[in-house]
């Protein structure tokens, strides 16, 4: 559980940046997902961890994994969809599709 203590998110994201390999991150990050519940700050340290990895497999296969977890939060959104348009056009279209239940959740939150 990544916790919603600020701190606590600071930390997991500057051990996370301290990995080197974009193999161990994306492995780490998978684990993470296994057990954290993500709010938006969960869901934002989670995708800035992400923004550091220059590989697109590893990062590709993290966010596929990690968007119906994420918090239905614009900015959520807005990040996420940052990363996927430095992906490759195969890799960013997967994403891009992973994220249609995340627009459909921001755009009913903006209504409500």
């Amino acid at each position: 559980f990544l916790g919603k203590d600020a701190d606590a998110l600071e930390a997991w994201h500057l051990a996370l940046r301290g990995i080197g390999s974009d193999y161990e991150r994306h492995t780490v990050l998978l684990a993470l997902l296994k057990v954290s519940t993500l709010d938006t700050p969960g869901s934002l340290a989670m995708l800035g961890s992400l923004a550091g990895m220059k590989a697109s497999y590893e990062q590709t296969n993290v966010i596929l994994a990690l968007a119906p977890k994420l918090a239905p939060n614009a900015e959520v959104l807005e990040q996420v969809q940052l990363l996927a348009r430095k992906l490759p056009t195969h890799e960013r279209g997967q994403v891009e599709q992973a994220l249609d239940g995340l627009r459909e959740k921001v755009q009913a939150a903006e209504k409500a």
